[in-house]
């Protein structure tokens, strides 16, 4: 027979169980959950994401521009039954099947739209792996790339670039994968040897160039690398300067800006602050 103290507190339990139920229900019903997030354009197509109604994950789509217009702030996606066909590139909801955990951490289309490129973590440690896909047929192309962080970016149509991790997790190596070749035979663009600092990877607005940052507590400095060029090398854009902090941008036609003096030795297309 249970004690008096047991009794109350099972009793609060289911209590708090039910609140908890009512609470989470309340809020489920607040949420549409059959929706799109807003489509960007990329090229000729537009890409979304779709989330279905008592589904965990979503679905990773695209739809054709019906027009062969320029890209304005105007754009906006058709839909109904005279609009293009949506297509899924892929469904989160399928990856996610036989596994307790399921992440994709980045989702990265080809500048030509044929490839996509997708960090996938089916253990929640943060370390991915990268898969690249035939956007229409979902086919896979190449090996996966394994044991890196999600900073994955294209550097031109046949080729990745990506951040791996030493012993304890710091992102310390920048690599160069071209499509179709295995990754023992990877190019190393760069190796962060102080610990102190980890590597971060992203790219300009205009995709024309990847950053390769590499940070501290205050400190940071930052390499370049010009997509459009047949050589995958990184240059130096910001030197390491112990207290100062760098970051870039390129969207087209920006002056160049270094520690607050223009400096004509650097290409004239990019804009780097430096924060004291």
């Amino acid at each position: 027979m249970l004690s008096r103290s047991a009794l109350l507190s099972r009793a609060e339990h289911q209590y708090v169980k039910q609140l908890e139920d009512q609470i989470y229900a309340e809020i489920r019903g607040r949420i549409k959950e059959d929706d799109i997030d807003a489509p960007l354009r990329k090229g000729q197509y537009y890409y979304y994401e779709r989330t279905l109604t008592g589904k965990e994950y979503v679905q990773h789509c695209r739809r054709l521009v019906p027009t062969d217009g320029p890209i304005t702030v105007h754009d906006v996606m058709p839909t109904g039954p005279d609009a293009p066909e949506e297509h899924i590139i892929l469904d989160e909801n399928v990856k996610a099947e036989g596994h307790d955990y399921y992440s994709i951490g980045a989702f990265e289309v080809s500048p030509n739209n044929k490839l996509v490129a997708y960090a996938e973590d089916t253990k929640g440690d943060e370390i991915y792996t990268v898969y690249v896909i035939d956007a229409e047929s979902g086919e896979y192309v190449g090996q996966p790339l394994k044991g890196i962080t999600s900073d994955i970016e294209w550097a031109g149509d046949d080729h990745l670039v990506y951040i791996t991790m030493d012993s304890i997790l710091r992102p310390d190596k920048a690599w160069l994968h071209k499509l179709g070749a295995d990754q023992s035979s990877d190019t190393c663009l760069y190796h962060e040897e102080d610990d102190t600092f980890s590597l971060g990877l992203q790219a300009s607005e205009s995709k024309q160039y990847l950053f390769v940052e590499s940070g501290s507590k205050n400190t940071s400095f930052i390499f370049y690398l010009d997509t459009s060029k047949q050589a995958k090398d990184l240059s130096v854009l910001t030197p390491r300067v112990y207290g100062i902090d760098t970051t870039a941008s390129h969207r087209g036609i920006i002056s160049s800006l270094r520690d607050g003096v223009t400096d004509s030795t650097t290409p004239n297309w990019l804009l780097a602050h430096w924060i004291m």
